[in-house]
């Protein structure tokens, strides 16, 4: 495996700061709550380095649980667990293909106990797709998919405001 670039502390502080500034000026969130909120953040940010994790989708899929699980902040750890994981894959030349509905629901699913963190992780190893692909090989994922799936990622590969178009090969 290629040498993986992890989300760190200084790396989790500036993505709350650009988040409260840029994206939710007016909200009260990612305020972290104190040492304990401290400890929960810097133990998430951590879970994608143990080696039980072994994959990058894995890697993702548990720090995306861990941050939402922990509550390191007052408000907006779902909101912070997406965004989170989609730097965390993009780092590492990949992304998520998933609307912003399958991505919200996907985020309320692991808050509220829904979805387990096997699930979690299951679900981001289907849905991540690497940077560079060949048209070949984004095929062959997109096929790999079940039924339901496919169509959702097949939609969101071809909506005119599709933000997946970096996936894409050219020849595609």
């Amino acid at each position: 495996m290629a040498r993986l670039y992890y989300i760190t502390e200084s790396v989790a502080e500036a993505l709350v700061t650009r988040l409260t500034e840029r994206m939710f000026p007016d909200a009260p969130a990612f305020q972290v709550r104190g040492p304990e909120g401290r400890n929960a953040l810097l133990s998430a940010i951590a879970q994608p380095h143990w080696p039980y994790y072994r994959t990058l989708p894995e890697k993702a899929g548990a720090l995306h649980y861990s941050l939402n699980k922990n509550h390191p902040f007052a408000d907006g750890n779902k909101r912070f667990a997406l965004t989170a994981m989609d730097v965390f894959l993009l780092m590492n030349d990949a992304v998520l293909v998933a609307g912003s509905g399958e991505a919200e629901a996907f985020a309320l699913g692991v808050a509220d106990g829904g979805i387990d963190r096997e699930a979690s992780i299951a679900f981001v190893r289907r849905r991540t797709f690497r940077l560079g692909w060949s048209a070949g090989q984004v095929s062959a994922a997109v096929q790999r998919l079940p039924d339901d799936e496919r169509e959702a990622v097949l939609a969101e590969l071809r909506s005119p405001t599709n933000r997946f178009r970096i996936v894409l090969p050219r020849d595609a």
